[in-house]
């Protein structure tokens, strides 16, 4: 039989990276769907950057982002 245990300190990191980590991709997500500033093509390619390489594709538009509402 497999016994199950409870996880120990690495692994809890690990999950609540994770967690951070989906989080931070589904915000993005949703940032990309309500930004009433870019049209729809420029959403649908950032959605594709984003399901792609999601980390890169989350940096990358944050920083797009700020510059183009600072620049307004």
């Amino acid at each position: 039989m497999f016994a199950i245990s409870m996880p120990g300190g690495l692994e809890w990191l690990m999950i609540l990276f994770f967690i951070g980590y989906m989080w931070l991709v589904i915000a993005t997500v949703v940032s990309i769907a309500k930004n009433p500033q870019l049209e729809m093509t420029h959403k649908l390619l950032w959605l594709l950057i984003v399901v792609i390489a999601p980390l890169l594709g989350v940096i990358v538009y944050y920083v797009f982002q700020k510059n183009v509402t600072t620049k307004t």
